[in-house]
C-alpha cells in the first residue's frame, strides 16, 4: 500500500470510528492522515481529514478550533475545484460563526458561500434551510430562526433523511425557544430530541439535551427531574467526551501544524522560529489548563455548593448543641442549692399566672428585650428543661405544639421561654422548632433500615407539619435543599 492509499485507509478509519463514538481513536487516525497526505499530495484525503478533525473539535464545543480546520478544507477545496466539500466546510463554518455569536462573519461567510451543490438534492435544500436559520439567529431574528429551522425539520422529516438531520434541528429549535424565554417549548424539544436520539443511536446531541433539560428543571425548581439528567448527562459526557484525551490526540495534529509553520518560517529568522515555539507551546499548555480547570469545575460545583450548605447547616445546630450540653454540664456540677436559697426555676413558675394573665407574653416572630429577663442561673435551668422537652421528638412532633405548650411542660410563660430562646440562640421560637424537627427528619431520611422510605407527604405528617408544602419550605430554609434532594444525595454516598 503506497502512503497516498494509506492516507485513504486512515480516513475510511477514523469514520468507522467516529460512527462508533470512539473520537480519540478517529483523531488519532485524523492526525496520521493528515501527515501522510501532506506527505503525498492527496488533496482528497487531506479535505476529508480537515473536515472531520473540525467535526470532533465541534462535539467538543470548541467551535474556533473546528473552524480554523473547517477553513483550511474549505481552502482546498475550493481551489481544487471540489463544490461538494466546499459546500459542507462552509455550512460547518457558518454554523460554527453562529454559535461563536459573530454575525459580521457569519454574513460574510454566507455571502460566499452562494447556492449550495452537494450532488444529493435533499442534502442542498435541507442545509439551506439550515444556513438560513443559523443567519438569523446570530442576527438575533429568532422567530425567524425558528421558522427556518422548522422548516429543516420538517422537510427532514417528509424526505425520510437520516434522522441525526432531524434530531440536529430539534435541538436548535429547543435553543431558541429557550433564548426566547418559552421553556415549557424548549423543553418540550428537547425531550422529543432525547426521544429519538435514543431511538436511532445518536449518543453525541443527548449530551446537550441532558445539559440544557437539568438546567431548565433547575430554573423551575424541579430538583428531582434536574438531578437525574445532570447525573445522565455526567455519565454520558464522561464516556463519550474525554477531554484530557482529547486534548493528548489533538497535540499531535496541533504538532504536525507547528511544525509545519516553523519549517516555512525558518529561513527568516532563527530567533523568531524560536519565540514562535515558545509561544504556541505556551498557548497550548494555557489552552489545556482553561480545558481542564472548565471540566473539574463544571463536575463539582454542583456538588461543593451543596456539601457547603449541608456544613454550615449542621455547625449550626452543633454549635447550638454545644451550648445546650455546656449548660447541662454546668448544671450538674455546681453545688445543690442549700435550703435557704430560692429555685430558680420555682421563681420562674411564680411569674407565669402572673404574666399571663396580665398578657405581657408576646409573640415568639416579634419578641426583642434589651434587658435581660431572667438571671444567668434562671436562664441555663430554664435553657436545659426547654432542651430536655425538645429532644423528645414525639412531644414536638405534635401539630399542636406550640410556645404555650413549651411554657406549659417546662413550668414557665411564654414571655420568657420566648426571650431565653431568642437571647441564646438568636432565633425565634417558630426556627428553634423547625430545626428539632428537620434534624429528626434527616435522620430518618438517612436510616433507611428503621424508619424505610416513606413518603414527604407522610413524613410531614409524621413530624407535625400541617402539609407537606411547609415541611418542604423548611427544611429547604434549614438544610438549603428539599428533603427529596436530600433523600437522593444520602443515597448516593
Amino acid at each position: 500500500m503506497t502512503h497516498s492509499e494509506d492516507a485513504d485507509s486512515l480516513v475510511n478509519a477514523a469514520h468507522h470510528y467516529y460512527s462508533e463514538y470512539r473520537y480519540m481513536d478517529a483523531l488519532d487516525a485524523l492526525a496520521k492522515a493528515v501527515e501522510r497526505a501532506d506527505a503525498t499530495s492527496n488533496e482528497i484525503a487531506m479535505e476529508k481529514a480537515l473536515l472531520s478533525i473540525g467535526n470532533i473539535h465541534s462535539m467538543f464545543n470548541d467551535y474556533e478550533q473546528a473552524l480554523h480546520y473547517y477553513t483550511q478544507c474549505y481552502n482546498k477545496a475550493q481551489n481544487a475545484g471540489n463544490e461538494l466539500m466546499r459546500s459542507r466546510a462552509g455550512a460547518n463554518m457558518l454554523m460554527c460563526y453562529s454559535m461563536m455569536g459573530d454575525a459580521d462573519e457569519a454574513q460574510k461567510c454566507y455571502d460566499k458561500l452562494g447556492p449550495l451543490d452537494m450532488e444529493d438534492p435533499n442534502l442542498t435544500r435541507f442545509y439551506n434551510y439550515l444556513n438560513q436559520g443559523l443567519l438569523a439567529r446570530v442576527r438575533k431574528d429568532l422567530h425567524a430562526a425558528i421558522f427556518m429551522h422548522a422548516q429543516a425539520l420538517d422537510y427532514a422529516r417528509n424526505h425520510e433523511m437520516d434522522g441525526h438531520f432531524a434530531v440536529s434541528q430539534m435541538g436548535q429549535l429547543g435553543t431558541l425557544e429557550e433564548e426566547l424565554g418559552n421553556e415549557k417549548q424548549a423543553i418540550d424539544w428537547y425531550l422529543q430530541c432525547e426521544k429519538l436520539s435514543k431511538e436511532g443511536g445518536y449518543m453525541s446531541p443527548l449530551v446537550t439535551v441532558y445539559e440544557k433539560l437539568s438546567n431548565l428543571y433547575r430554573k423551575q425548581h424541579n430538583d428531582s427531574a434536574s438531578m437525574r439528567y445532570q447525573r445522565l448527562f455526567v455519565s454520558l459526557s464522561d464516556s463519550l467526551f474525554n477531554e484530557r484525551e482529547f486534548n493528548s490526540k489533538r497535540g499531535r495534529i496541533v504538532d504536525y501544524e507547528t511544525q509545519h509553520n516553523i519549517l516555512e518560517i525558518s529561513s527568516l529568522n532563527s530567533r523568531n522560529r524560536t519565540l514562535i515555539a515558545v509561544i504556541v507551546l505556551f498557548a497550548l499548555m494555557l489552552v489545556a489548563l482553561i480545558v481542564l480547570i472548565s471540566y473539574i469545575f463544571r463536575q463539582n460545583r454542583e456538588l461543593v455548593s451543596t456539601q457547603r450548605l449541608l456544613i454550615e447547616k449542621h455547625d449550626e445546630l452543633n454549635k447550638q448543641l454545644e451550648m445546650q450540653n455546656r449548660l447541662s454540664d454546668e448544671y450538674f456540677k455546681a453545688p445543690a442549692p442549700s435550703d435557704s436559697q430560692a429555685n430558680p426555676l420555682a421563681e420562674i413558675a411564680n411569674d407565669r399566672d402572673k404574666n399571663e394573665v396580665s398578657g405581657n407574653a408576646m409573640d415568639e416572630e416579634s419578641y426583642e428585650c434589651a434587658a435581660p429577663l431572667l438571671s444567668k442561673q434562671q436562664s441555663d435551668m430554664l435553657l436545659i428543661a426547654i432542651a430536655k422537652v425538645m429532644e423528645d421528638s414525639h412531644t414536638i412532633s405534635d401539630p399542636d405544639f406550640g410556645l404555650q405548650t413549651l411554657a406549659n411542660l417546662v413550668g414557665s410563660n411564654t414571655k420568657y421561654v420566648s426571650w431565653a430562646i431568642n437571647a441564646t440562640y438568636g432565633k425565634n421560637f417558630k426556627t428553634y422548632l423547625n430545626e428539632y424537627r428537620i434534624r429528626e427528619a434527616s435522620r430518618r431520611l438517612a436510616d433507611t433500615e428503621k424508619y424505610g422510605n416513606p413518603t414527604m407527604a407522610v413524613l410531614a405528617e409524621q413530624l407535625g407539619y400541617k402539609s407537606p408544602t411547609s415541611f418542604n419550605q423548611a427544611f429547604k430554609r434549614i438544610l438549603g435543599m428539599t428533603p427529596a434532594a436530600y433523600q437522593k444525595l444520602i443515597r448516593q454516598q
